[in-house]
């Protein structure tokens, strides 16, 4: 997905940086949803944390 969402922007002479965020190719331990999302930073306070870090 994030390929796709790269060349689209390129196609559309995106010029702003285009930040991709999503589940690592490592092998995620078995858990709940929230569990598992909070595990890789993917629910709501890692993602704001992240969003917060490539702003400044």
């Amino acid at each position: 997905m994030g390929s796709a969402i790269l060349e689209f922007a390129a196609e559309h002479h995106y010029k702003n940086k285009v930040y991709l965020k999503g589940i690592p190719d490592v092998f995620i331990e078995h858990g709940t949803i929230d569990e598992l999302q909070q595990s890789i930073g993917l629910d709501a306070n890692g993602l704001s944390e992240y969003i917060s870090s490539k702003l400044i």
